[in-house]
């Protein structure tokens, strides 16, 4: 008969089946992948004109001037106005 490992944990105790090479590999790919969505995604938000004046705490006129200065880079989709996370981020940080 086979020893079994049990694992106690604030749930009580477990039977512990360790994994094999393959899926403790998946389970890292898996990780790194969800990771990397994360990632892409925080790249790819967009902030409204409403957003990005609260942020800023200033007016469009100003807004417009620093689009045409080449300072933001606005996003127009049916009308709106959005601009990157990322672009507004930069310029949080060059702010300080």
């Amino acid at each position: 008969m086979k020893p079994k490992l049990m694992l106690v944990t604030e749930k009580g105790m477990q039977e512990f089946i360790p994994l094999t090479r393959y899926e403790e590999l998946q389970m890292r790919f898996e990780k790194l992948s969800n990771e990397e969505k994360t990632q892409k995604e925080e790249k790819e938000k967009l902030y409204t004109m409403t957003k990005v004046l609260k942020i800023f705490k200033t007016s469009r006129p100003t807004i417009y001037a620093w689009e045409k200065k080449g300072i933001l880079h606005p996003i127009r989709i049916e009308g709106r106005v959005y601009f990157k996370a990322d672009d507004v981020d930069k310029m949080i940080d060059s702010k300080r």
